[in-house]
This record gives C-alpha cells, structure tokens and sequence, in this order.
C-alpha cells in the first residue's frame, strides 16, 4: 500500500471513501503486499482455496469459468480496479469459483484473509463497502436466476451466456459444442445451429470449432429484447 498514491487507492472497490489517517493506519498495521503479474500469469484458479484477496488496481484480467463436467465453459474480461470474489473468503466452500488470468501486466494489492478480517472489524468504510459489493452480486445472482429463460431459441441462448457471466456486457467467449448446449437448452442441435449462424449474419456472435464468440453481449441483449416487441 505504501506505493499507491492515496487517489489510486482511494478508488479500490473496498477502500472508496477511505480517509487519509485510516490509510496511513493501515499502512502500519494491516499485513499487505502490492503484487505485479506478467501476462498469462495465474492470480487464482477455479476451486483453489480462496484464502487471499486480490484487488487489481491496474491492468485487465482474462475470467474463465468451466462447468462441473467441463463441457463448457465461458470466458470474459474483468478491467481493473476490482476486488476477486472477496465473497469467497468465508463460508461453507470458501473456494474461486473462476480462474482470472492476467491479459496483460496486472498489479493487486493482495490481502491474507487475516488481514481482510481485521479491516472488516476495525474499519467502518471497508465493512460498509464489503457489504454493498456482496449484496450486489447477490441481487445480480438472484435476478438472473428468476428471469424466465422463455421466448425463441435466440434469446434463451442469450439468456444462458447471460446467467454464467460475471457482466452483461463486453466480450464473451462460450466454449462449448452445438450438442451440448442443446442439451442444456433442451432443445435440437438443428435449432440451436440455425438460431446461432442467423446470429452470426446479423453481426452480434462469431462461430468458430466449439466456439461461441459474442462481441458485445449488451448489443446481443438489446437486439433479442427488440425482437421481442
């Protein structure tokens, strides 16, 4: 922490609103280091002990999440300031639930979980943002799960890559095969095929081997949405 200056920490997810005695406080107090990861390097990997948190204040992370069976998985990108599934440090499975992958020189504040338990305890600004970032996800977790997966094939693959992302927007790279995500669609390898390649010729997806690639999914949302009126 020594080395950001107080603006660039003052902007971290969990430290917004952070005063400049608390920061110096934490700066003697609070066991830390300050990481920097070169390209392709593993910050944390999907079911490994999460007992570090990550807040990348620089750089961009490549998000890969695979099934249980690994029939499919999805990949996105995550631009820092952000804080790494700090929901994962407790619980009953406190374990990633994604890999994040540095895309280009990365650099995290990195947190022992003792030391994010002290913050929470003794730092008010830390516990009420903690809490806001969790209720957050929650809300988007649950609104995703009771949004009806109805309608044409078209908006229920929307609404597959929708529930398995981190964000409803950016890029998205779904790695699966035609069989298999009919199979979760419950519906026919000749329907899933028709609605993804007329996708593709309007523009919003790029089919490769077992490769769903979606450009912008917001674009994707919005044109499905459209559809529907």
């Amino acid at each position: 922490m020594e080395h950001l200056s107080f603006e660039t920490f003052n902007a971290l997810p969990l430290f917004q609103g952070i005063g400049r005695s608390q920061l110096e406080k934490f700066k003697e107090t609070v066991p830390h280091g300050i990481k920097t990861f070169e390209p392709d390097a593993v910050l944390a990997a999907q079911d490994s002990p999460c007992e570090i948190l990550f807040i990348p204040f620089r750089g961009t992370l490549k998000v890969v999440c695979a099934s249980d069976n690994k029939r499919f998985s999805l990949q996105e990108d995550l631009q820092a300031p952000t804080a790494i599934e700090p929901e994962g440090l407790y619980g009953i499975a406190p374990r990633f639930k994604r890999t994040y992958i540095a895309a280009d020189p990365v650099e995290a504040i990195v947190l022992p979980k003792d030391s994010v338990t002290t913050l929470f305890r003794e730092a008010e600004i830390f516990r009420l943002n903690m809490l806001n970032i969790l209720s957050t996800r929650i809300y988007r977790q649950q609104k995703g799960l009771w949004n009806a997966a109805s309608g044409d094939i078209r908006s229920r693959i929307v609404h597959f890559i929708l529930v398995h992302a981190l964000y409803p927007a950016g890029e998205k790279i779904l790695n699966v095969s035609m069989a298999c995500l009919a199979e979760q669609l419950n519906d026919t390898r000749a329907n899933i095929s028709k609605a993804l390649h007329q996708l593709e010729a309007e523009g919003f997806v790029t089919l490769r081997n077992k490769k769903i690639r979606v450009s912008a999914l917001e674009q994707l949302i919005g044109y499905v949405q459209t559809q529907k009126i």
